[in-house]
């Protein structure tokens, strides 16, 4: 048997191993989840590195941070190796890893270098560099931090050039523009993940009519959310305004309020939030996140412009292409010691937990065992993919 946590409750469960990468029922939640993969442990020698650590999974990746030996000698890097539950289901996979590949060797700073890979059929893994001192945008959310705003705005300027530069070198989107996809480091620099390869898995209907879903609806715009459109920078453009709230706020855009909704509700005002945060920043959060397309900022030179007009007020200019900071500086929004660093988190909207009786209320861990659920068919994010 294998224990393991339920996403969606937080339970404690157990399911034989042959179950791995399949869709079962949490037995306190009644909700649909697919069994994780297990865990390789610390010191593994895996293929030619040591596992250091396991920072990530999601239905996609499961990630790795780890030190070469035979490969990139003496070298952090982070492998990811696809889920069995993608393996299982992608209908193309060489196409998929193809399409990695292109994504790794981008040769834009901003995006991390894949530097090895295996694609044989037991074998399957990415290797990319690992850049000191990053951490993923949503660490700060779980802390409840946010940034000062010159800073919120070179970071947002940083991003919009890199997704320019991909899109305008290669008509290469983003698609799923998130804070688990956003890292940055202390100097203000930016790194951006996964991009170029949700286009393959939004088009592989086998996968998502098995259950696959890693989008995030509080940032995917109403026409991707109602219609599937997300073909221009106009939908990156509107998750981008998602990451400016995160930024001012150090909360999500859109927390607690049921998913099926958002494509209809107004855009979020970070004032609601925060009162202090700048009028100049409210507007440019909804120029970027307008429900109607043709009222959103719709290109890359358009965001920059945006952004250029409105740095020199709160004392920065209009910067290099990669823009450098000599320090990032956060504020605090609740009173007390600064939690500890906890790196690889899950820390999107926390979800409210129940009583075994359902009642909301403190958790009652649990190792009942899960059952396979019936139906392929997945709920996540208020969609039934």
């Amino acid at each position: 048997m294998y224990d393991f946590r339920c996403n969606l409750c937080d339970a404690e469960i157990q399911a034989d191993e042959s179950y791995v990468g399949q869709a079962l029922v949490c037995p306190l939640c009644s909700g649909a989840i697919i069994m994780p993969d297990l865990v390789i442990q610390e010191g593994t020698d895996f293929l030619g590195y040591s596992i250091q650590e396991h920072f990530d999974s999601n239905l996609l990746w499961n990630s790795y941070y780890a030190a070469g030996i035979e490969k990139v000698r003496r070298k952090t890097v982070i492998i990811r190796i696809p889920s069995t539950f993608f393996l299982r289901n992608v209908s193309t996979p060489e196409r998929f890893y193809d399409t990695v590949v292109k994504s790794g060797t981008l040769n834009l700073p901003e995006f991390p270098a894949l530097i090895d890979r295996s694609i044989l059929s037991d074998k399957v893994y990415f290797t990319f560099e690992h850049l000191e001192g990053y951490r993923h945008l949503s660490e700060f959310i779980f802390e409840h931090r946010i940034f000062e705003y010159l800073d919120s705005l070179n970071i947002l300027r940083t991003c919009a050039v890199a997704l320019k530069k991909a899109w305008e070198g290669g008509a290469i989107l983003h698609q799923n523009i998130i804070p688990g996809n956003i890292c940055i480091n202390e100097a203000g620099d930016v790194q951006i993940l996964n991009v170029g390869i949700y286009d393959f898995l939004l088009k592989d209907y086998t996968l998502l009519e098995n259950g696959f879903n890693v989008w995030d609806s509080r940032y995917m715009s109403p026409e991707f959310v109602k219609h599937g459109k997300a073909d221009s920078p106009s939908c990156d453009i509107y998750s981008l305004g998602g990451i400016l709230h995160v930024l001012l706020t150090g909360r999500h855009p859109y927390e607690n309020v049921d998913s099926e909704s958002i494509p209809d509700l107004p855009v979020p005002n970070p004032s609601i939030c925060d009162p202090t945060v700048p009028e100049l920043l409210v507007k440019l959060l909804y120029r970027l996140m307008d429900k109607e397309p043709t009222r959103r900022l719709s290109s890359w030179d358009q965001v920059i412009v945006e952004i250029d007009t409105i740095l020199p007020k709160f004392g920065g200019q209009k910067t290099p292409t990669i823009m450098s900071l000599t320090g990032i500086s956060f504020k605090d929004i609740e009173v007390g010691t600064e939690m500890e660093h906890l790196r690889g988190k899950k820390s999107f909207a926390i979800k409210k937990k129940v009583t075994e009786q359902g009642e909301e209320g403190e958790y009652k861990s649990t190792d009942t065992i899960a059952r396979l659920k019936p139906s392929k068919m997945v709920t996540v994010h208020g969609y039934q993919i």
